[in-house]
């Protein structure tokens, strides 16, 4: 292929092979006109079977497809589309779209990137699931400094995101973040669909890290109430039940959060006097929010008898809290127990998560953190760890009393634990 007059990087050829082998896809600048045009060749004798083009009937090229992210082909999963990321306008600056291309060549549906306010942000990298019914991004972020005398104030972040479709819609559904490090390799298990690889490196050092993940997760949560709550990113959708029946991806009310969600879980019922806290909401920077009814909470920091009663579900909840706990990226699956007022005016609410193992431990531990809320003042405290006998697969609130709240703890070999 010759190669087109632009810098290196918007040059760079790209390939990836259709999974069932019979197809090989090439993005290229064509040095006629220096504009980017993926092509697909026949396995057997490469003749060309398609050129990507708009879908609208003009036959047009689809314009500012960008280099740096590469390309990657799908599977029976996602109707065997080939993946690429566009600019959306000829500024730099402009939002970018990962889109999509039938095996005929014809741009078909996209989904919006949403980038960190004040972040430049650059796709390096797609990888589908063996099923397709996952999509990794992986994105190299710079927070520039504006002084020209301070350059070295720079900061820089990969992130790995996880986008899955569904009725039509693609919802960001998990943001692995990496501060002070590059990402250089992102990988899913060719056999355990959701199990996934990366490895990144260290702004400060050469060596290579790898982190190995497994996920699995509901396509919604739903309260006691009847209200159903769904992960996209920065957003949280609500529709309550009891009110209306909106078809996803549809939804009766969103909040946006200062970080993409990362974990959602609903106050079960045998959890008592929880001061109108409803939701514990997990981000993706390692804060902890809790959601509810602002009166509510007011009306127990206040003291006032029968404060949960008569209490409307609210569609859309406030943010009632939101803490910073460290060592919080290294946790999961939050859950709230239980709460009370104690003597000196605050609202304790004592949670529980699984704290991962690193690579040299074999089992996993259940974290008890007490999240004390005084007024507008809020802070969490770990105030013990129970180590299992392996490592933890989930946790669910659960009871087998009135009075006493507590989880059923499932481990990866199928092993079911009662806290």
């Amino acid at each position: 292929l010759p190669s087109a007059s632009v810098v290196a990087d918007e040059a760079s050829v790209c390939m990836c092979w259709r999974p069932d082998g019979t197809a090989v896809a090439i993005s290229a600048v064509d040095v006629s006109d220096n504009t980017r045009r993926i092509r697909t060749y026949s396995r057997e004798d490469l003749s060309l079977v398609s050129i990507g083009r708009s879908e609208d009937g003009s036959g047009k090229t689809v314009p500012n497809l960008l280099a740096p992210a590469g390309i990657a082909w799908s599977g029976l999963g996602c109707s065997q589309m080939i993946t690429a990321v566009q600019r959306k306008g000829k500024r730099a600056d402009t939002p970018r779209l990962v889109v999509f291309f039938e095996p005929n060549g014809l741009r078909h549906k996209e989904f919006k990137l949403r980038p960190d306010a004040g972040w430049e942000e650059t796709v390096v990298g797609l990888c589908w699931s063996c099923q397709s019914d996952l999509l990794a991004v992986t994105l190299h972020c710079t927070k520039g400094n504006d002084d020209d005398e301070d350059k070295a104030a720079s900061t820089v972040r990969s992130k790995v995101q996880l986008w899955h479709r569904s009725n039509y819609h693609w919802y960001c559904k998990y943001e692995l973040r990496y501060d002070g490090a590059f990402v250089t390799m992102v990988n899913f298990d060719e056999e355990r669909t959701h199990d996934l690889a990366v490895a990144m490196r260290s702004e400060l050092s050469s060596e290579i890290l790898v982190g190995e993940y497994g996920f699995a997760w509901d396509t919604s949560t739903v309260s006691p109430d009847g209200t159903a709550a769904s992960i996209d990113g920065f957003l949280l959708n609500f529709t309550p039940f009891r009110q209306a029946l909106v078809p996803p991806p549809m939804y009766f009310a969103t909040i946006t959060m200062n970080a993409p969600v990362v974990g959602l879980s609903a106050v079960p019922l045998c959890a008592e006097n929880t001061g109108g806290i409803s939701w514990v909401v997990q981000l993706s920077d390692g804060s902890i929010c809790l959601l509810g009814n602002r009166r509510q909470l007011e009306d127990t920091l206040a003291g006032k008898a029968n404060a949960n009663d008569g209490a409307s579900p609210s569609a859309a909840p406030a943010v009632l809290a939101r803490i910073e706990l460290e060592k919080a990226r290294t946790m999961r699956q939050f859950l709230i127990l239980s709460a009370a007022l104690v003597d000196n005016g605050e609202f304790v609410v004592r949670c529980i998560a699984v704290e991962s193992a690193n690579s040299r431990q074999d089992t996993e531990c259940i974290v008890e953190i007490d999240v004390t809320i005084n007024g507008e003042c809020s802070s969490a405290n770990v105030v013990a760890r129970l180590p299992t006998e392996g490592k933890i697969l989930r946790i669910a609130n659960w009871s087998d009393t009135q009075r006493l709240s507590g989880a059923l703890v499932e481990l990866n070999d199928g092993s079911l634990l009662e806290y």
